[in-house]
């Protein structure tokens, strides 16, 4: 989705508004959701031109709140991250039978990669709490698209069967 500059600045003033406004006057935990949705409504929006220099930045974060040992809702707003990021990269749609585009896994290989060795890593990370390690596997597990990501076998190639086997 690719909008144009009035859009992005509405947008962006509808932000700075909220931020400025609501924020300011709300609790820690209430905070964070707000970032949190904020963060999700930003990523859905994304187009993969757009995605490019997000996996440095946004992977480490997204499985860090994942790891969050407060509430499920923070687990599943980033494991939603992190879906949205995959669905981007890989040319996913949000249509039910929806298989990934080749060309586009093809032309993302090193960050699908990356998405999936830095999963496995957390997975394995004797830090990581019980509800993160099950939306990991879950996750894993979901997007495992036998023809175009190749999952299952760079799940063997990376070792994952052996840290999910731990």
């Amino acid at each position: 989705m690719i909008c144009n500059d009035d859009d992005k600045k509405t947008f962006i003033n509808a932000i700075d508004e909220f931020i400025g406004d609501k924020l300011p006057k709300s609790d820690t935990e209430s905070k964070v959701r707000m970032v949190l949705a904020i963060t999700i409504l930003i990523f859905s929006l994304l187009d993969a031109p757009g995605v490019e220099s997000f996996v440095a930045s946004v992977l480490p974060w997204c499985l860090e709140m994942m790891n969050s040992t407060r509430t499920v809702e923070r687990v599943n707003a980033s494991q939603y991250c992190l879906q949205t990021i995959l669905k981007t990269y890989s040319g996913l749609n949000d249509e039910p039978d929806s298989i990934p585009d080749e060309a586009s896994c093809m032309m993302h290989k090193k960050e699908i990669d990356t998405i999936l060795s830095c999963l496995l890593d957390k997975i394995g990370n004797e830090t990581t709490t019980s509800i993160a390690r099950d939306a990991l596997i879950e996750f894993i597990t979901r997007n495992i698209h036998y023809t175009a990501l190749h999952w299952a076998k760079r799940l063997v190639e990376f070792g994952g069967l052996q840290k999910l086997m731990k």
